[in-house]
């Protein structure tokens, strides 16, 4: 899977490209951009690829990047669960009801850019929208930084799980907008 993204500031405008392979076949392509009236609003996705779709986004959907800031904002506040309306333009099912189960937070002291960070071990289970099923579709867990970086990341697709370490993370300077 290749999936890049883009989102606004004010996290009312997602555009995604979504490519799915089979060895060097590509499988499925999802492509377009999503909107929402205002923070917290409804909305709609319009996709590219296929042609000419749409998904209806229900207020409170909220994009990737929100739903990671969410979680580390609960998770600053003690929270043990959080649930969000998510979507992420990965297909015409992409939106999904995302519950997350939160543990205590531990230090590490020395992050891989050397700055101390709080981690906590989260779980977010993904449940699609427009059914009633008590499993989930598939289930992630991690570590999550309070700056919002992830760790010991497990993708758990009942059948098979993928397992994620980070490697390198290299600390971009903020732009110099004028």
């Amino acid at each position: 899977m290749r999936f890049s993204s883009w989102e606004s500031l004010d996290n009312t405008k997602l555009r995604f490209n979504v490519r799915t392979f089979e060895g060097a076949t590509m499988h499925d392509e999802f492509k377009g951009q999503a909107a929402l009236d205002g923070p917290g609003a409804r909305g709609e996705a319009r996709f590219v690829v296929p042609p000419d779709s749409t998904v209806a986004l229900p207020a409170g959907t909220m994009f990737p990047t929100e739903h990671v800031r969410r979680l580390i904002e609960a998770a600053s506040q003690g929270a043990k669960v959080a649930s969000h309306a998510v979507f992420d333009g990965s297909g015409l099912d992409a939106l999904t009801h995302v519950t997350a189960a939160i543990a205590e937070a531990r230090t590490v002291p020395a992050g891989p850019d050397g700055a101390a960070e709080q981690r906590w071990p989260v779980s977010l289970a993904y449940y699609k929208s427009a059914k009633d099923d008590v499993l989930p579709e598939f289930e992630i867990s991690f570590e999550l930084s309070d700056r919002g970086v992830l760790y010991d990341v497990l993708l758990n697709y009942g059948d098979f799980a993928l397992k994620a370490d980070l490697e390198k993370l290299e600390v971009l300077p903020p732009p110099a907008c004028g």
